[in-house]
């Protein structure tokens, strides 16, 4: 019983918080303010690199070489996003396309759907069997 106590004592100014940000009554909801379409875009792809980037290095360390260079190349289409995205937003008609902001999406989304078929195109090839004997 009394290890209990600390943890729900832990946890009752957490989900305070998260209530009073949530909260549709309060001056300036944080999740409004905060999380918007474009920034939780932003959120997510620097996420996913920060993630292939740490499996691809994870890969290199135990010596998996073609797993280290899938992880990296999927690493390198999202570092290189903000240059799709940076040519999109000279095309005018992008800016209608989901009022704006679907594009902060696709800008990296597009490309690395494309790399992953393209690193897993391979892997659904016919495999090449050994000849019958007639």
């Amino acid at each position: 019983m009394g290890r209990a106590q600390p943890e729900i004592g832990m946890r009752r100014p957490v989900c305070c918080l998260l209530r009073e940000a949530v909260e549709e009554d309060a001056p300036v909801p944080i999740v409004q303010s905060v999380l918007t379409n474009l920034s939780t875009s932003l959120l997510m792809l620097a996420t996913g690199w920060l993630c292939f980037a740490a499996l691809g290095w994870r890969a290199a360390l135990n010596r998996r070489f073609q797993s280290h260079s899938h992880w990296m190349v999927r690493s390198y289409v999202l570092v290189w996003s903000f240059v799709f995205c940076r040519i999109g937003s000279r095309v005018p008609a992008l800016e209608d396309l989901g009022n704006g902001q679907a594009f902060s999406w696709l800008s990296w989304v597009g490309p690395l759907i494309v790399c992953e078929m393209v690193l897993q195109w391979p892997e659904g090839a016919k495999k090449v069997g050994r000849a019958k004997a007639s």
